[in-house]
């Protein structure tokens, strides 16, 4: 039986308001780690600018999230979540200051808070992720417990040639088995022309396992650097939730 679409946005002009919203969930809500990253966000023809610059003391994000009630979706839900962007950039910090951006990173989050961003909050992610000291972007499942490492899709890290590119990002995620033992899932990762790379990989994760809440508080994406030092940027373009019956 396949999926039905429940709610999508398209960040036109910084839009967040979804057309269709079947749940009544509303409009997506910006959130970010904290004012000392320098979050912003900036709407253009196309969608969505997010920017944020880290100093290496520790995560720095930003990003658009459907915040639910409690009880709105539960905990063992199976849903899809799909963001397209384009556009990725890590600049390094200017001397003195030393370090890269990278590794950064695109997340599609389902997780427990709402649209502000803790660290180390219950969650379970797929990202692409950029890192320089890879060599390229991947498609990403952080938290996983299979312990194994996704294949670099880029050769080298080139972010004027990704500028053409839309990257299409989702994230099965299924939570029959959260409560209590873990969620598993499915992400997958297609970089158009004029690149055409796609990656696909499972997961299994117990990042929303602890017995916090039986619901899911919030599903979005989010631009996010853990470790990175410098500053950088994506393009939202859209941004879909589909569910199972």
């Amino acid at each position: 039986m396949p999926s039905k679409p429940v709610y999508a946005i398209d960040f036109k002009h910084g839009n967040l308001t979804p057309s269709p919203d079947l749940r009544g969930w509303g409009a997506m809500k910006l959130g970010n780690s904290g004012l000392a990253a320098n979050p912003t966000s900036a709407g253009d023809a196309q969608g969505l600018d997010l920017t944020v610059t880290a100093d290496g003391s520790g995560p720095a994000a930003i990003g658009a999230y459907v915040v639910l009630d409690d009880g709105d979706l539960s905990l063992e839900s199976r849903l899809l979540l799909r963001v397209e962007f384009d556009r990725p950039r890590g600049i390094p910090p200017a001397p003195p200051v030393t370090g890269t951006p990278e590794p950064w990173a695109v997340a599609l989050n389902v997780k427990f808070g709402n649209e502000s961003f803790v660290p180390n909050e219950p969650m379970v992610p797929v990202t692409c992720q950029f890192d320089r000291d890879l060599g390229g972007a991947r498609l990403n499942t952080p938290r996983h417990l299979e312990r194994d490492q996704a294949a670099i899709l880029l050769s080298h890290l080139d972010y004027d040639a990704m500028t053409p590119a839309v990257f299409t990002l989702e994230h099965h995620f299924c939570g029959v088995k959260a409560e209590g033992r873990y969620a598993i899932g499915h992400g997958a990762l297609d970089i158009g022309p004029p690149i055409k790379s796609n990656d696909q990989r499972v997961y299994s994760n117990n990042g929303l396992s602890g017995g916090e809440q039986s619901s899911i508080g919030a599903l979005g994406a989010t631009l996010v650097t853990q470790t990175g030092t410098g500053t950088i940027k994506v393009r939202l373009r859209t941004f879909a939730i589909s569910l199972w019956p």
